[in-house]
């Protein structure tokens, strides 16, 4: 060993070990077995770096430091970095040199800098206040987290370094209380999101959280919040909010078995007590994050599939007996089944706990609600007789027929309100059908309302041609019949389960949006050019002009008040009349006839007048709307809508099988066991069961809760799931590592394609992790 000047000791050498390969590339780095093992060696080094900083040799410093590093590439950042360690004017040198030794990567070389923080207590911990390269708000632990360095990051988690967690962008807290100094201070903004980079790595989610999927839960709903509210940084929040669900796609595709899976969507931590009581806590809340990637992950799907057909997967494929009887019985005879298992609350007929004879009983029970509403159309009809009177056919079976659909109705209503109960305003509008079920209800509701107030009038015996346009039967019409179209739209909600079908609506509810844009600014652009055309032709509206004759032998023009007349067409005369004639013009060709401006006769001879400048500004003004309407935003919305739907194509899979398990989750509900109008029974008669017998005990707002489960008996039983949890954690930990450090890709690495494996720079990062960290037993 060389000699030292410190002490009279032999200067202390780098150990192999901590050297940093000088090729980055994968292959290279993999053939280094090594792990940081703080030995006597390591010790004496230590040791002999600090004494070389303090005594201010800054030649030994530069050797030392050169140690980690087989080549001489980095000799003038080694330079710049031995300056700043022998520079113990204050502490902000060492936080330098902290900070630039993880760019480097090297975990010892954080460890040997580290140990000098000694004489400086407490400021590890801070960042750089006045520094030309790094922001005064980025940490130790956040520059590690977004360099995604595990090794780094262990080191520092274990020196008991954190991340101040952001606040969501709904808190009303002090600090928070006006949330306009976010977008005025420039530096909050940027604190913000770099914060969010941090602990929205791979690192940080692996090693810093005891449960990272339900922190990827909780970042991506934080995070979409975020982006919605901060549009400065809405492609960032994007783009880090992506990162998350590949973390959560990776993270269930270590999962080997089924049992590991349901381990997880089993854990209750993190969701409400009313969701701890179902299948798969965890499932709802991957699903209030949309974490489409992790849901579609074929390790979700098999589990809760099979949990979803529940005795139907006992069924072999040549028991087709057995399988027709299970579904006649959930089909055809659904309605006795529904009636003894809801006035027995739920104790009778076994098979409606099963979320698949669930499905099929909704099926049937809406199917049955669409013919009625079409046997009602037919019977219930009027007639005119010879007196011109209107008589309604009113019988028995018409008002049978009426009570039974507005039963199911407020069956529905029930079965979305508990619904919407559990989920809160945000979570329930998130998927197209609740707000299609929500217009639905409400025209069913006041198609309703009227119905009474129709059946308690006197004036029905009357010809219809004698109501007033808002008496009760014809309101009833015209609500009871947009609420029949829209019921008969709903049933694409069922057919969504069906591949190919279910894909194609799909992909049309994700084309709404688009939709809905364009008609606001098809919408604007119509007002705008009906008050131009209303303004500028409204003032000739009821003008007449007679148009002259000419005979050949006569050189005077004579003007026959009995011929031809010509008047305004009254197509612009007020401001709805404008708006109107413009939005069916669209559809169809506004002959310039249609606006031909009458102005009359005039003069002594009573010649007729025109105004070419309003004629012409007239024309120009309906060519300009054509040229915008149809050539500009038609086009464009095109553009849109073919862009939206190969998107959607992209993902077709992802996007199915997202929407596949939010109907599965559906079903898992209690409150889902009977279909409407049965609900009606089942519910009131399960509550009141529930709020006699012992075991359930009432807590808000999730009112009944099952005693076992937040008794403290199950305290030991708790501690046991605790454990058994955090050794699959470990177990999908180390499978996370290994396989980072080979080329194979399992089958559900290549479901996905590319965008579920490793980057290069990714795979190189976790495989410097594996060589620095501690060994894994």
């Amino acid at each position: 060993m060389k000699k030292s000047p410190i002490r009279g000791t032999s200067m202390p050498q780098i150990p192999k070990l901590y050297i940093l390969p000088k090729s980055e590339d994968t292959e290279n780095v993999c053939q280094v077995d090594c792990v940081w093992k703080l030995d006597e060696k390591t010790f004496e080094a230590m040791y002999g770096f600090r004494e070389a900083v303090v005594q201010n040799k800054k030649t030994i410093v530069v050797e030392m430091i050169k140690g980690f590093f087989d080549d001489h590439s980095h000799q003038p950042q080694i330079e710049e970095l031995a300056d700043l360690l022998t520079n113990r004017t204050s502490p902000e040198p060492s936080k330098t040199a902290l900070m630039k030794s993880i760019l480097f990567g090297s975990r010892p070389l954080v460890e040997f800098i580290l140990q000098l923080f000694s004489d400086f207590p407490g400021e590890e911990f801070e960042p750089i206040r006045n520094s030309a390269v790094f922001p005064p708000h980025l940490t130790p632990l956040m520059l590690s987290c977004i360099e995604e360095n595990f090794a780094i990051v262990e080191c520092l988690i274990l020196r008991g370094h954190y991340i101040p967690l952001p606040h969501h962008p709904t808190c009303m807290c002090a600090i928070c209380a006006n949330p306009m100094d976010r977008n005025i201070d420039l530096s909050k903004g940027i604190e913000l999101v770099d914060t969010y980079r941090a602990i929205s790595s791979r690192a940080f989610l692996w090693l810093g959280n005891s449960d990272p999927l339900l922190a990827a839960c909780s970042l991506a709903e934080d995070l979409s919040a975020w982006e919605e509210a901060d549009k400065t940084y809405k492609e960032i929040y994007r783009h880090i909010y992506n990162q998350v669900q590949d973390f959560a796609y990776e993270f269930i595709q270590q999962c080997r078995t089924s049992e590991e899976v349901k381990l997880l969507l089993n854990r209750k931590e993190g969701a409400t007590l009313s969701t701890c009581q179902v299948s798969f806590p965890r499932l709802r809340l991957a699903l209030d994050a949309d974490l489409k990637q992790c849901l579609s992950h074929s390790n979700i799907q098999t589990v809760v599939a099979d949990a979803w057909k529940g005795k139907w997967r006992s069924h072999s494929k040549t028991d087709v007996t057995r399988t027709i009887w299970r579904f006649t019985r959930h089909t055809f005879l659904y309605p006795f089944l529904a009636i003894s298992h809801a006035f027995s609350g739920g104790r009778l007929i076994s098979s409606l706990r099963n979320p698949r004879d669930r499905y099929l009983s909704y099926f049937a029970s809406y199917i049955t609600f669409l013919m009625l509403i079409t046997v009602l159309r037919w019977v219930r009809v009027t007639k005119n007789d010879g007196v011109n009177t209107e008589v309604e056919l009113t019988n028995p079976t018409v008002l049978i027929l009426e009570v039974f659909v507005f039963a199911y109705i407020l069956g529905l209503i029930l079965a979305e309100f508990m619904e919407f109960s559990r989920r809160g305003f945000e979570r329930y509008f998130v998927i197209w059908w609740r707000l299609f079920d929500f217009f639905m209800m409400f025209i069913f509701v006041m198609a309703f309302l009227c119905w009474i107030a129709k059946e308690v009038t006197s004036t029905l015996k009357l010809h219809r041609k004698h109501w007033p346009m808002f008496h009760p039967a014809i309101l009833f019409d015209i609500f009871f019949g947009l609420a029949c179209m829209l019921a008969y739209w709903r049933i694409f909600y069922f057919i969504q389960l069906h591949r190919k079908i279910g894909s194609t609506v799909i992909s049309m509810g994700r084309c709404v949006t688009h939709a809905l844009n364009y008609f606001i600014i098809i919408g604007v652009i119509m007002i705008s050019f009906a008050i131009a055309l209303n303004t500028m032709l409204q003032p000739y509206s009821d003008n007449i002009m007679y148009e002259p004759e000419y005979f050949p032998e006569i050189k005077n023009v004579i003007i026959n008040k009995q011929g031809n007349k010509r008047k305004m067409i009254d197509y612009f005369d007020s401001f709805i009349t404008s708006i109107r004639n413009l939005f069916w013009a669209f559809y169809g060709y506004l002959h310039p006839a249609d606006y031909y401006i009458v102005v009359g006769n005039a003069g002594p001879e009573k010649l007729p007048t025109e105004h070419y400048i309003t004629k012409g500004a007239a024309e120009l003004t309906v060519a300009a709307y054509y040229l915008v309407t149809v050539v500009l935003v038609l086009n464009l919305m095109i553009s849109l809508l073919v862009k939206s739907a190969h998107e959607v194509l992209d993902n077709e899979d992802v996007e199915w099988k997202y929407t596949r398990l939010h109907i599965y989750a559906e079903y898992f509900e209690r409150s889902m066991a009977v279909p409407p109008p049965f609900n009606l029974i089942y519910v009131p008669v399960d509550f009141i069961w529930r709020c006699f017998t012992k075991e359930y005990r009432f807590i808000w707002p999730d009112l009944l809760i099952k005693k076992s489960s937040i008794s403290e008996k199950n305290y030991k039983q708790q501690a046991d799931e605790d454990i058994t949890y955090m050794k699959l954690i470990r177990k999908l930990f180390i499978r996370y590592i290994q396989s980072s450090r080979t080329h194979f890709k399992s089958v559900q690495a290549l479901d996905r394609g590319n965008a579920g494996g490793h980057s290069k720079e990714e795979t190189r990062k976790i495989k410097t992790f594996f060589m620095n960290a501690h060994k894994l037993e």
